[in-house]
């Protein structure tokens, strides 16, 4: 039987914990005097009390809360309604799970793959029975002296190249996850026209960019290329969208290797020409995944978020790479499966927390609840309020990470996105860059007065 007795009577001062009383999507902020705050994951997602987040229900319809199963972390989403023993709740909204999912998350195949072997590394099977590179642990902790650009960066919020922060090009990452259909290309279409004078310019007069993280059977790679034709990047999100947590080395490198070579033939370029991945639900998979990134020469993954569960006044990370893997979560790698091994290749661009104005925490942009019926110039209010963290202190990259269907759940999020793009596309520091053409700078940081000089920023 399940306790309704008050979390917060055991739970650490400022953690967050579920409502074992409820139906899994009503959390708390326990504060550790006595006072609790109550939040609500939006509707369709539930709160795991491992992750502090809320994640998608399991496959079986348990209740992550009150079973103590562990989901994979999408977001930790809320709103503030009341503090002390008295709780109310705003209105939900209707949010749907993603319906693209059409393998099952334990299905692997155990086809064939190449695998290379470093000096000092040696090889063992997996428990598909695959020869796969073992890394080796790194030696010692990241020192900048040592680990320096182009190839090596520690974990920090320091600006690469030691630049001054005036010197500094704000970047932009739109990141868009799962497959692409004519239903949301529709907006996509807006943001990205095929008229050049009606697209969002850079400063420079180059089209702006985003990063479309494909998913799915479902894709529609026709579109697929004209999106890309239109500037965009494109990098893998695996097959099935299934959960990772099931899945081994085989399985690694058939849904994201797999789906790579799919979007490198919709494209028309070599596989290399799709650079990074980011893993359904941001679920991690430790050493297979990230073996698997490197074996098949990856450049990034985008799969880690961290940063603290409230605002506190602190500089947002950088990407880094994993030659040393980040050893502090959850400011981090707030999640399972982080990498303890070395992966000098693999830059990790994580998903920095974000914040609603009442403080609520989330770790995608599009998890956020901004209540049940946000005004347009709320959802610009909540995407500048974010959007500063970054420009006022470290200018490190500022992500707004969504799904298509935050545009049909969230009223007014598509109009308000559309303004706050046409807000930065007049600022000169401001640029809207892919993820690949974020790192080509943070490798070789350039002031501003010489981006001209910065080729893949050029049109």
């Amino acid at each position: 039987t399940t306790s309704c007795a008050n979390p917060c009577d055991t739970a650490a001062p400022d953690s967050f914990v579920c409502d074992p009383c409820r139906d899994g999507r009503y959390f708390f902020r326990c504060m550790g005097d006595g006072t609790r705050y109550e939040f609500q994951c939006r509707t369709g997602l539930v709160f795991d009390n491992v992750y502090h987040a809320c994640t998608w229900p399991a496959p079986d319809g348990s209740n992550v809360c009150t079973s103590g199963s562990s989901q994979s972390a999408t977001s930790q989403a809320g709103e503030t309604t009341t503090a002390s023993g008295e709780t109310t709740t705003a209105p939900g909204e209707t949010t749907t799970a993603p319906k693209e999912t059409t393998t099952a998350p334990w299905e692997t195949t155990n086809a064939p793959l190449k695998t290379t072997t470093a000096p000092g590394e040696t090889t063992t099977a997996d428990g598909g029975g695959l020869s796969t590179t073992t890394a080796p642990f790194p030696t010692g902790t990241c020192d900048p002296t040592t680990c320096s650009l182009p190839n090596c960066r520690c974990v920090g919020s320091d600006i690469p190249g030691d630049l001054n922060v005036t010197q500094v090009p704000q970047m932009v990452l739109l990141t868009f996850d799962d497959y692409i259909v004519r239903s949301n290309f529709i907006k996509y279409d807006q943001l990205f026209p095929a008229d050049q004078q009606a697209a969002l310019k850079n400063p420079n007069g180059c089209r702006t960019s985003a990063t479309f993280f494909v998913s799915g059977d479902f894709t529609d790679m026709e579109l697929v290329k004209t999106l890309y034709e239109r500037g965009n990047e494109m990098a893998s999100h695996s097959i099935s969208h299934g959960q990772p947590r099931w899945w081994d080395r085989a399985a690694w490198d058939k849904e994201i290797q797999g789906m790579r070579e799919r979007l490198a033939q919709a494209i028309g370029s070599n596989v290399r020409e799709i650079r990074g991945m980011r893993s359904p639900y941001l679920e991690l998979g430790g050493e297979p995944q990230f073996s698997m990134l490197q074996d098949n020469g990856f450049l990034y993954d985008s799969s880690m978020y961290g940063g603290s569960l409230s605002e506190d006044g602190t500089a947002p990370l950088w990407p880094f790479t994993l030659k040393y893997p980040p050893a502090s979560p959850p400011e981090v790698c707030d999640q399972t499966r982080c990498p303890t091994r070395s992966y000098p290749q693999i830059w990790e661009v994580p998903l920095v927390r974000q914040y609603t104005l009442t403080l609520a925490s989330c770790s995608m942009t599009d998890a956020c609840y901004l209540g049940s019926s946000p005004s347009k110039e709320d959802v610009v209010a909540y995407l500048r309020h974010n959007f500063n963290r970054h420009y006022t202190r470290n200018r490190s990259p500022f992500m707004i990470s969504l799904h298509s269907y935050w545009f049909d759940n969230v009223q007014n999020s598509f109009q308000g996105l559309k303004e706050f793009l046409a807000e930065l596309s007049g600022m000169p520091d401001v640029w809207q860059v892919s993820v690949s053409q974020m790192l080509d700078w943070v490798r070789n940081p350039l002031p501003m007065n010489r981006l001209d000089k910065l080729k893949s920023w050029q049109c």
